[in-house]
């Protein structure tokens, strides 16, 4: 039988620490299962920045969390973008000005 890589144990050992940790904070079960994925992918990438002053489960916790506000940040910002263009796609629709509607929907274009 093949033993589990110090990886594999780690996740079997901290995941529903991490995945409560994460429901916590966001309240949203099937985010919380993408975020705790990442978080042990990320773990396995930065494992040589682990010195060992704190406990396995507070720094898993802390890369969920820095990815939770990542996650965050990238949600206000598609929130802001698409909020701040509303007004350009009522100007598309608006048969004005013909400079200003071509110029709206190549800064569109280029938005996508």
């Amino acid at each position: 039988m093949q033993k589990n890589t110090p990886l594999e144990t780690m996740y079997m050992e901290y995941a529903n620490t991490v995945k409560h940790f994460l429901i916590s904070l966001c309240g949203n079960f099937d985010l919380a299962e993408d975020l705790t994925q990442e978080t042990f992918y990320q773990a396995y990438k930065s494992a040589h920045r682990y010195n060992g002053n704190c406990k396995i489960s507070v720094w898993l916790c802390q890369i969920a969390k820095h990815l939770y506000f990542d996650y965050l940040k990238k949600e206000k910002h598609k929130t802001t973008v698409g909020i701040e263009h509303l007004k350009s796609f009522e100007a598309v629709n608006n048969p004005g000005n013909l400079e200003d509607t071509y110029l709206i929907k190549e800064e569109t274009k280029e938005l996508f």
